[in-house]
């Protein structure tokens, strides 16, 4: 199978099994411990056929990545500033971000973190008092998430950026995904172009000296 078609296929599993984690966690306020392991897991086998198929796979930054996150989210979880479910899915999505695409896909959890807390404090606040406003009469009864006082459900952010990470190809292996082929393999090759792949030297010389193609 060329690696190509494997790495898509990669790409968009990775991406509903953050989503569907997520969902999980709005309504429920917890990440299974089974669901993060099966993520992490997961990317083994993936990874492996992918190298099998011909794709570039850093196992040490890969490893690297996911190690680094869990140790440091360790020492969020104890000071009680993370979940264990979000460091487990944190570590889980940074194996498969790996190295190269592990700031952006912090950066972009800080983004998302931030902004959905700000979201949330603003519906929290005000939903229910505009409803109570239009309908009076009417019970209200919020999901948890709207429920003022909850806690903030953070694997939203961490999906949000682990999904941003490897559509915009930042992560390294699916970096190759969006990456378009070089337009010199496209031409003839330099030594072909060199052993005479030109009419005559004037044209050679010519070629070099305004290439047209920017593959010299």
């Amino acid at each position: 199978m060329d690696s190509a078609i494997v790495l898509e296929l990669g790409r968009w599993a990775f991406i509903a099994s953050l989503t569907a984690l997520a969902v999980h966690d709005i309504a429920t306020f917890r990440i299974p411990n089974w669901a993060n392991a099966a993520l992490a897991l997961g990317f083994l086998p993936f990874a492996a056929v992918a190298s099998l198929a011909g794709a570039e796979v850093w196992w040490l930054g890969h490893l690297a990545a996911g190690f680094i996150v869990f140790v440091v989210g360790f020492g969020l979880f104890q000071m009680r500033a993370l979940g264990g479910g979000d460091v487990k899915l944190l570590a889980a999505t940074s194996l498969w971000v790996g190295w190269t695409g592990l700031l952006p896909f912090v950066v972009w959890v800080g983004v998302a973190g931030g902004g959905l807390v700000l979201i949330l404090l603003a519906l929290r606040k005000n939903l229910p008092m505009l409803v109570a406003w239009a309908s009076p009469t009417i019970p209200q009864s919020w999901p948890r998430v709207l429920t003022s006082g909850e806690k903030v459900p953070y694997g939203i952010a961490i999906a949000i950026g682990g999904i941003v990470a490897v559509l915009s190809g930042r992560a390294d292996l699916f970096g190759a995904v969006l990456t378009p082929p070089d337009r010199c393999s496209l031409v003839e090759p330099r030594h072909v172009r060199e052993a005479g792949g030109y009419a005559s030297p004037d044209e050679f010389s010519r070629k070099a000296a305004f290439p047209t193609s920017g593959c010299l």
